[in-house]
């Protein structure tokens, strides 16, 4: 798997209660203000009439943000759309480093209801049929390029990996640990 764009990584809240995501607007347009995320943020879309997709989007050139609660999972979902410079490793890295550092500054945010994310575990996908069929070479294949950075993030853990095997969906690997380290210590271990 030489050729990675378009990558998606969804952390999952603890309280799996889906929150009013109209609270998320003016912390998201204060994130762009700030340039809390360290890259260009454009906007901030509202999908909150999207039954259990989508709710609210931080939407950047290379990369997007979502609070989003497909089927009725709410989390963080932090989606690189745009080709990296540097390898699939290197892609998967950052992509870590950017969706964990969101979910720290969302936990942080004083809303109605608080954010905390379960980092003991992960979807992992990858949007792009023609390099990853959902198929079992790809789950080998991204299992061996993940497996470096999850060895930096949970040391002497060692992850469960599920891969959703549906043709009509794009690569998606479930990836779950006994035990989540704190936002802190995963933050730290990507700086």
């Amino acid at each position: 798997m030489q050729h990675l764009s378009r990558f998606q990584i969804k952390f999952f809240t603890r309280d799996q209660t889906i929150i009013d995501a109209a609270q998320l607007i003016p912390i998201f347009h204060r994130w762009i203000q700030q340039n809390l995320l360290d890259e260009l943020i454009i906007d901030v879309a509202d999908y909150r009439h999207v039954h259990h997709g989508p709710l609210m989007m931080l939407v950047g050139h290379g990369s997007d943000y979502v609070y989003d609660a497909e089927d009725g999972k709410p989390g963080l979902l932090y989606y690189r759309k745009r080709d990296f410079a540097g390898d699939p490793q290197a892609l998967i890295r950052d992509a870590f480093k950017r969706a964990l550092n969101a979910c720290a500054l969302l936990e942080k945010e004083t809303i109605k209801e608080n954010i905390s994310f379960d980092t003991s575990r992960f979807c992992v996908r990858i949007l792009d049929r023609l390099h990853a069929p959902n198929t079992a070479e790809t789950f080998a294949a991204a299992k061996q390029l993940i497996q470096p950075v999850l060895e930096e993030l949970y040391p002497n853990q060692s992850p469960q990996f599920e891969h959703v095997d549906d043709n009509k969906q794009p690569f998606t690997m479930n990836v779950r640990y006994d035990k989540g380290p704190s936002l802190q210590s995963l933050n730290k271990a990507l700086a």
